[in-house]
């Protein structure tokens, strides 16, 4: 049954998109500042509009959430900027150094210390989970970046990973897991930047970020894994894509028009990453989102609504499936000065398997809610 509802979900618009997938994919978001540390604090939920069912992880839970980041874009005597990022989805350790000649060079550390993933199909606009289970994914990366016109960066290189996979109280007995292995291949990224941010509040002004990245990868997986109606095997060669864009527009008198589009264009044999939780469940999906921010000076408000597409293989694993979600919310955000931040979080989409709000267990849900506050230490502004 299709539902559109109005929700709400807030971030802190100082310091932007403080996740462990988007320091993974942008690559020169602006920061406001030129070095701060940030604490953040709340309570995550999740609850489902449906009767809970825990045999396919339809539960209402909350869980403490939050996370650490410091940023500084003059690190130690070089032109070098560091960003190191630890939350519940992962930790992010990142420096990039500028070279006279306008070239970069960039090295990443990236764990994910326990994400989970949902091995299933979408009947009738419902996911239904074959098999959820959890592990570790470890990596490093090592990339050069130049200039390519004004705004736009290229970047490539080499990147390293280290799986690993475990049964959790969720995980059918019949279900066979992806024994561990290690993969290794490389990156390339494309991305224009014209993004400007008001000073005093750090928030999106105008311009856009548009990211575009590829990876060919070679795993040494072995072994076929999966539910009795659907086993498989990793192919060697594997490739996948992802797409990012942010649009800002001021409105006079209005506000600000914000687009964001999300996208995942991968092989569909890639069945480990096609089934990371943190993400839609698929080998093709896009997400976008248009919003009107309305900024009240210190207090900012940002309605939206979500229209997701997702195309996964069905549970034979012969055929694939499409479903269409729409949702919506509101972002609000109360700035206390340049040191701290009130929020709060809620928000809806018809797609019940959504990004895990607790690090202990996995829990599928249309509702989501955050509330919380974020404290900002020594922070320079730009």
């Amino acid at each position: 049954m299709r539902r559109l509802t109005i929700g709400l979900i807030a971030l802190a618009p100082t310091l932007p998109a403080q996740n462990y997938d988007d320091f993974t994919l942008v690559r020169n978001r602006p920061r406001g500042f030129s070095s701060v540390l940030q604490l953040q604090l709340g309570m995550h939920g999740s609850f489902t509009t449906d009767n809970e069912v825990s045999a396919i992880g339809l539960e209402d839970t909350t869980a403490l959430d939050g996370h650490v980041y410091y940023h500084n874009a003059r690190f130690s005597s070089r032109e070098a900027q560091l960003d190191a990022y630890a939350g519940r989805d992962g930790a992010f350790l990142g420096l990039r150094e500028r070279k006279p000649d306008g070239s970069t060079s960039v090295m990443e550390l990236t764990a994910r210390y326990v994400p989970f993933y949902r091995d299933g199909f979408y009947r009738n606009g419902d996911f239904i989970p074959a098999g959820r289970y959890e592990g570790g994914d470890y990596g490093a990366y090592f990339g050069f970046g130049s200039a390519a016109g004004e705004g736009m960066t290229v970047e490539f290189g080499p990147y390293f990973r280290r799986l690993s996979f475990d049964e959790n109280d969720t995980t059918p007995a019949g279900f066979v897991l992806p024994d561990d292995f290690i993969a290794y291949g490389v990156r390339a990224s494309a991305e224009h930047n014209t993004l400007q941010l008001d000073r005093p509040t750090g928030r999106p002004l105008a311009g856009f970020i548009l990211t575009l990245q590829i990876e060919a990868e070679r795993n040494e997986s072995n072994g076929f894994f999966g539910s009795p109606s659907f086993m498989s095997s990793l192919p060697e060669d594997l490739w996948r894509s992802r797409a990012h864009l942010e649009w800002y527009t001021p409105q006079s008198g209005l506000g600000t028009w914000a687009i964001q589009i999300d996208g995942k264009w991968a092989d569909d044999r890639d069945r480990v990453t096609n089934s990371d939780a943190q993400l839609p469940i698929g080998h093709r999906w896009v997400e976008g989102e248009l919003g009107l921010r309305f900024d009240f000076g210190s207090i900012a408000v940002q309605p939206f609504g979500t229209v997701q597409w997702v195309n996964a293989l069905q549970e034979s694993g012969v055929r694939n499936s499409e479903d269409v979600f729409f949702g919506g919310g509101v972002e609000m955000t109360w700035d206390l000065g340049d040191s701290m931040s009130l929020f709060a979080d809620y928000s809806y989409l018809e797609n019940r398997s959504r990004a895990p709000v607790s690090g202990i267990e996995d829990v599928l849900g249309e509702h989501q809610f955050y509330a919380g506050v974020t404290v900002r230490i020594g922070g320079q502004r730009l």
